[in-house]
């Protein structure tokens, strides 16, 4: 669209500095060569202790040809960073790539956080949050070049008794 100005003239277009065509975080393409192996996290398990407690357990698995991540498990045990919230429970992520422009995730959470009071103590209810999918798990699948989400089991987020879900199929 193109403003007819009728009471006054047109500013002059600002300057813009010139800016350098590398890109730092890139990896530079030429046309007709291989496409670049992505860096990934190696297969294995890891611990991660918790800043005040605890610890969470990370197994990753990475696909059969060895050039990406396709499942982590994480094993939470009473982990906190603050010593106020701990995280207890088990959760599993596998996505697999069944056409080029498709993933289909598997997922599984089984998760509780709770909050201590200010005294001390562990409070319930309402300062417990979980994230839980139905027993059989969550699964999807999406094709990035439609963006049309398509879903069978549940994913629940409960925070202080409110419960969240994911989006509608087909949207």
């Amino acid at each position: 669209m193109i403003a007819e100005l009728t009471s006054r003239t047109p500013a002059p277009a600002p300057t813009v500095a010139p800016i350098s065509d590398d890109v730092p975080w890139g990896v530079e393409y030429e046309p007709g060569s291989a496409i670049p192996a992505r860096p990934h996290v190696p297969a294995g398990t890891y611990t991660l202790a918790g800043g005040s407690g605890g610890s969470a357990t990370v197994v990753v698995t990475e696909s059969s040809d060895r050039i990406a991540v396709e499942t982590v498990v994480v094993t939470y045990t009473d982990f906190t960073d603050d010593g106020v919230s701990t995280l207890n429970g088990t959760e599993k992520v596998t996505v697999t790539i069944p056409a080029l422009t498709t993933s289909k995730v598997d997922w599984y959470s089984d998760l509780t956080q709770t909050v201590r009071a200010a005294d001390g103590s562990t409070t319930t209810n309402t300062k417990t949050k979980t994230k839980t999918t139905s027993p059989d798990g969550f699964h999807l699948t999406i094709d990035v070049l439609t963006n049309i989400f398509d879903a069978t089991g549940t994913l629940t987020t409960t925070l202080d008794g409110r419960a969240y879900r994911q989006p509608a199929n087909r949207t």
